[in-house]
């Protein structure tokens, strides 16, 4: 699988994570371009046809006048990378994944339930970076045809192996002779 993701690739990289983390280990192995075209904290893989929003989480939720709402901009960001990208991941980074993160990562999947929103959470920009470039790697144009083919022929041997499970039931095998006849013809 790392042959598909050879070193190099194009990165294009929002200018707000330029001096980050994130962007130091992207640039380890990839050419990295950063711009102030995207939207804040997007990361786009061109080869791959994907988008990344990078949100700490601690950014979702706000207080106002004593109660805790959800940050407008965050929102209106986030719509905006699905408006954009056909494949779009939110990767929300929390060093800890306490009550305070979890309401929020709630929050903004119950905000974004029924919509192609995807949210992944994060620990740190490693966990970040790991993230991004497996999706990468596996939408990638070589890659994501080999894990279709790959998913065809399991999904064809699971239909194979209750159609023969069907076939032993009908015989008038009992759940016992229907195991054993199939455990034996497996070996």
């Amino acid at each position: 699988m790392a042959d598909s993701f050879a070193p190099g690739w194009p990165i294009i990289l929002n200018k707000s994570l330029g001096k980050s983390e994130i962007h130091r280990r992207l640039g380890q192995e990839n050419k990295v371009r950063v711009t102030d075209t995207t939207g804040q904290g997007v990361i786009i893989f061109p080869l791959s046809s994907v988008a990344f929003m990078v949100v700490p989480l601690d950014q979702v939720l706000k207080e106002s006048q004593g109660q805790i709402l959800m940050n407008q901009d965050i929102i209106e960001r986030i719509q905006r990378l699905n408006q954009l990208h056909r494949r779009a991941y939110v990767i929300l980074v929390a060093a800890l994944m306490g009550p305070e993160e979890m309401q929020a990562l709630t929050a903004l999947q119950n905000r974004f339930l029924g919509t192609k929103s995807r949210f992944i959470p994060a620990h740190n920009a490693k966990e970040c970076v790991d993230c991004m470039v497996t999706i990468a790697k596996v939408t990638c144009k070589p890659m994501a045809g080999v894990i279709q083919e790959r998913m065809k022929k399991l999904q064809a041997s699971t239909v194979s192996d209750n159609v023969v499970l069907c076939v032993l039931a009908n015989i008038g095998l009992s759940n016992h002779g229907i195991l054993a006849a199939y455990t034996q013809s497996m070996f």
